[in-house]
């Protein structure tokens, strides 16, 4: 069991091997998790609510909320060839493979086909070298996405965490940000700046005992302020004067 500042209990339980096999919410929701033995290697199946299984095992679909998410499977390999969204917009996205990696991926928004987006991979490391009109080059800690139009920066410290995202249109810096962290790694500010000559907008965040985000402000002025119900969900969110 894990009891968290506020009170609120998470029960974990598990099998005869010390393998977890369910997580019950302080609301009293229930995630499974359940360990299939195949050939050569094992199969992990997580089921949360609102979420249907293949008779493969295979996530199917999922509800979130008014949107349903559905995923096709290949028989033979197994990968996911199409995944759609029904919402406020309707979407596919279709997508061909060779060796289990992406080859190519296409989107149909309300019926609409978009053009193909072609995947290139470098040989040694396996990345991702090119996605339909864009370039992707490696700098150490540094990702570069470009065109001849645009170059999209990202910088992450040696945690993985990203601390600075650059984007660069026709070479004019059009939107500039950075991030810091806390010891426990939560986002504490962001920096912001949109356009060439704006300034600088501020962010800054604190957290309750439980590591949630409680209030954020804006260039030093608070803005909003967070309430949570037992499994963590918002329940309460206030700006100003108002909340909702």
């Amino acid at each position: 069991m894990l009891l968290l500042h506020s009170q609120r209990r998470y029960v974990f339980e598990y099998d005869q091997t010390n393998r977890l096999v369910a997580v019950t919410m302080p609301s009293m929701a229930k995630h499974t998790l359940q360990s299939l033995l195949s050939i050569g290697y094992y199969r992990n199946v997580y089921t949360p609510p609102d979420s249907q299984y293949t008779p493969a095992a295979r996530l199917f679909e999922v509800v979130y909320d008014s949107t349903l998410v559905t995923f096709t499977y290949d028989e033979a390999s197994g990968t996911i060839f199409r995944f759609s969204e029904e919402g406020l917009v309707n979407a596919r996205f279709d997508y061909s493979y060779n060796n289990f990696r992406v080859t190519s991926m296409q989107a149909v928004i309300n019926e609409t086909p978009l053009p193909i987006d072609l995947y290139r991979y470098v040989d040694v490391s396996g990345r991702v070298e090119q996605f339909g009109k864009f370039s992707v080059i490696f700098y150490d800690l540094n990702q570069v996405i470009t065109t001849h139009l645009m170059k999209h920066t990202k910088v992450f410290n040696s945690y993985g965490q990203v601390v600075e995202v650059q984007y660069e249109i026709l070479k004019s810096i059009a939107y500039w940000m950075t991030i810091q962290y806390d010891s426990a790694g939560r986002t504490t500010t962001c920096d912001i700046r949109v356009g060439v000559d704006n300034n600088v907008t501020r962010y800054t965040y604190e957290y309750d005992a439980d590591s949630q985000l409680q209030s954020a402000a804006v260039n030093e002025r608070p803005q909003w302020r967070y309430s949570y119900d037992l499994n963590g969900n918002i329940n309460l969110l206030s700006h100003g004067t108002s909340a909702r």
